[in-house]
């Protein structure tokens, strides 16, 4: 595991985007970034791979990193695991940072979002995803959502089923 990390490090150091996300020139960039906040009154944590703030600009640019052994179908696993979700919760992490740890506006801000994922079948490619702002964003719905059935559990201390069971006649639906 230890050579595979090595020609993976040589690998993104190769490729020529990859490089110039994770280490970029200027600004401020932090790796396993950890954001310990709250959204609706729900305490929350991130930690994020890689984030990079350009302070003049008003540009936050999240990184995030995949291993994976489809990555010439790497859009399957993005579906399968919902990681634009997961993208767009790191964002809401960020933008309580920028406000309540930095004292920024967050609404001033721009963001790129990538995903740099890494083969491990022996081959050691490196992709890079750019996410565009609708495929990001409109996962807010979903989180918020799922926090207040979080927020909902906790002032109720109920856990055992979801909040639909003891609300309802015990009939769960699916979204699918």
């Amino acid at each position: 595991q230890y050579q595979m990390i090595k020609t993976l490090k040589q690998s993104v150091n190769t490729h020529k985007l990859a490089k110039k996300l994770l280490y970029p020139t200027q600004g401020e960039v932090h790796h396993e970034f950890h954001i310990n906040w709250e959204l609706h009154g729900v305490p929350c944590k991130s930690l994020l791979d890689s984030v990079h703030f350009d302070f003049e600009k008003k540009i936050c640019t999240l990184m995030d990193i995949k291993t994976t052994t489809k990555i010439n179908h790497f859009e399957d696993s993005i579906h399968q695991y919902d990681y634009t979700r997961q993208l767009e919760f790191y964002t809401l992490a960020l933008l309580w940072y920028l406000e309540n740890e930095r004292g920024e506006d967050p609404t001033a801000w721009h963001f790129n979002w990538y995903i740099i994922a890494m083969d491990t079948n022996g081959r050691n490619n490196v992709r890079v995803f750019k996410f565009t702002d609708n495929q990001v964003t409109t996962q807010s719905v979903k989180i918020l959502n799922a926090i207040d059935e979080i927020k909902w559990h906790i002032e109720n201390n109920l856990w055992d089923h979801s909040k639909a069971y003891y609300e309802g006649d015990g009939a769960e639906t699916l979204n699918l």
